[in-house]
């Protein structure tokens, strides 16, 4: 029997008939109130953002008055202002000073309520409302701040006066009191109740750190060599490492400028002094004999090379000095010699003028009583009188 051929389709089952096929659809929902809806929304949006632009304008200019004390008809403070409550509560310790703060602004909201938001609309309302209590929030935190800084720093002045006096104790005793210094400041410290934990921590390490490095600084410049004993021992080690490097290297200058002293103390010879004892000092200085003092020979030799060339300059420029010095004063007492002695010649020569007048004055005493005389016997010769004689 012929087989009857088949065949596979490649399409499928669809009502949709020949002709032009179109994508356009109808919404029967579609109207025209609901066509205009888009605008109607930007017309609302824009409305909202205007009323809540005028009322941000407005908000803030009626913040400026929540700033400021209002006053009555006489000129008298009816109600306080932000800024003075802040003020006032800054001066309270800060448990009383936020409640303080609180109950005051509080007021201030519903004086200003009360008075100022009669011909205000919603708008402007939530918008103050939403700064004033934002901006008060923001001033308490740092009026809190503020009070517990205040209270910090009263006590402060107390516990200063204490660490003045129990610095000056550990000067006096040493690297020694160092713990027991530390010891007093934290007892000091930790008793007060006015600092949290915080603040204690902070303080007690502050004033300890304090008085080592008060300690090592005064130790640095009087005593050098004892600084640099404790220094190795590990009793400035609170110091930080830049302040140690610092009086370190003040204590190593110090030493240095001690030695050089020492070593030229010799130079030292009163003016009134033999003068061969300079040039003696002088000599022993410049071939490094130092008078075979070996105390000193060995005080030199510790100089290390680029001190010794240092000490050479010093020594040099310290000779000159004094010899320069010295005949400042040799010529000085030559000249207080010569003035002097021209001082005496000077009256001697005004008695000699002195003693010339009145030999001259008696002088002429002896003439005028001569010719007295002589005009007497030409008297008696004339009237033939018997002579005198």
């Amino acid at each position: 029997m012929p087989k009857i051929p088949t065949f596979t389709s490649t399409r499928s089952i669809t009502t949709q008939g020949p002709g032009v096929i179109s994508n356009v659809s109808l919404n029967v929902n579609q109207t025209p109130a609901s066509a205009l809806q888009p605008v109607s929304d930007f017309i609302r949006d824009e409305y909202i953002k205007e009323k809540q632009t005028e009322a941000n304008n407005k908000s803030y200019k009626a913040l400026n008055s929540f700033y400021e004390d209002q006053l009555d008809a006489d000129g008298k403070v009816s109600q306080k202002g932000l800024l003075t409550i802040a003020s006032e509560a800054k001066a309270l310790t800060p448990e009383k000073s936020s409640a303080y703060y609180d109950e005051e602004t509080n007021k201030l909201y519903e004086y200003h309520k009360a008075n100022k938001f009669q011909d205000l609309n919603n708008f402007e309302i939530k918008a103050i409302n939403a700064k004033y209590f934002a901006t008060a929030g923001l001033l308490k935190t740092k009026t809190i701040e503020q009070s517990r800084l205040n209270l910090i720093q009263e006590n402060k002045e107390v516990d200063d006066d204490f660490f003045i006096k129990q610095a000056q104790l550990l000067i006096e005793l040493g690297p020694g009191f160092i713990k027991g210094f530390d010891e007093s400041m934290a007892s000091r410290i930790g008793s007060n109740k006015d600092y949290d934990a915080g603040v204690k921590k902070l303080l007690i390490k502050e004033y300890q750190k304090k008085g080592s490095e008060i300690l090592a600084s005064n130790m640095a410049s009087s005593k050098p060599i004892q600084f640099k004993e404790a220094l190795e021992k590990g009793f400035f080690n609170k110091l930080d490492p830049k302040k140690v490097l610092e009086l370190d290297a003040l204590a190593n200058k110090n030493i240095k400028e001690q030695k050089f002293n020492t070593l030229l103390s010799g130079l030292d010879v009163p003016f009134d002094a033999d003068p061969q004892d300079f040039v003696v000092a002088n000599k022993e200085i410049k071939n490094k004999t130092f008078g075979n003092n070996k105390n000193l020979q060995s005080i030199y030799a510790s100089l290390k090379p680029q001190e010794k060339i240092e000490f050479e300059k010093e020594y040099q420029k310290k000779a000159k000095s004094i010899k320069s010095d010295r005949q400042l004063q040799v010529l000085t007492s030559m000249n207080i010699g010569k003035f002097e002695t021209a001082q005496n010649t000077n009256k001697i020569m005004e008695e000699i003028e002195k003693l010339k007048a009145m030999l001259a004055k008696l002088e002429q005493e002896l003439i005028d009583f001569k010719n007295k005389i002589l005009a007497l016997f030409n008297i008696e010769t004339e009237l033939n009188l018997p002579s005198l004689g």
